[in-house]
């Protein structure tokens, strides 16, 4: 997959690209395959877009920047590799990951393309009063919005993870035992 960058200055009609939004869930793994789709019918291209933000003010800026583009990154390869792992043929894809709003990001990225496919997640709280980036790109589009229902396996909503091959995962404590207590819990 190749890097692009994301601006006002790409070219308008680009009636053949598939623009897919990825956030590291299962449901993103769906959207991908749907776009490989329909990049395939139309014999197009699919443009991975990643949105990731970082909370401005904290005391290592650079650091929270560094460390949300690095999960960004992995997260958007991981669900790539699992989306196409078994496709023979994959279409071309661009990959793209941009520090700001989703549905802003997603609407731009989408000037000019055939469709933006993003993955259905269950609507959490903070999504029902702010309305949800699906619903922002739905309204501020100017192509079709495919949105993929989201795997069977994740009924409940559950926040996006990428492990990287460096850091396994955590363990519990095998010291402690169903009678034991921790530190804290005396104190």
């Amino acid at each position: 997959m190749e890097p692009c960058a994301l601006d006002d200055a790409r070219p308008t009609d680009r009636g053949s690209t598939v623009v897919v939004g990825v956030d590291g869930s299962a449901a993103s793994v769906s959207a991908v395959q749907r776009a490989c789709e329909e990049a395939r019918i139309r014999d197009g291209v699919v443009e991975v877009v990643t949105v990731w933000s970082y909370p401005p003010g904290s005391t290592s800026e650079w650091l929270a920047y560094r460390a949300g583009r690095r999960w960004a990154l992995r997260a958007q390869a991981a669900v790539v590799a699992r989306a196409t792992g078994r496709l023979t043929q994959p279409p071309p894809m661009t990959g793209v990951v941009v520090d700001g709003d989703p549905a802003d990001v997603l609407t731009r990225a989408g000037r000019g393309a055939a469709c933006i496919v993003l993955g259905r997640h269950p609507e959490t709280p903070l999504e029902a009063s702010s309305g949800s980036t699906r619903e922002r790109c739905m309204a501020l589009a100017g192509c079709p919005v495919v949105v993929v229902p989201p795997p069977p396996e994740t009924a409940r909503w559950h926040r996006p993870s990428c492990r990287s091959a460096e850091a396994p995962p955590r363990r519990p404590n095998a010291a402690a035992g169903p009678g034991s207590r921790s530190r804290s819990a005396g104190r």
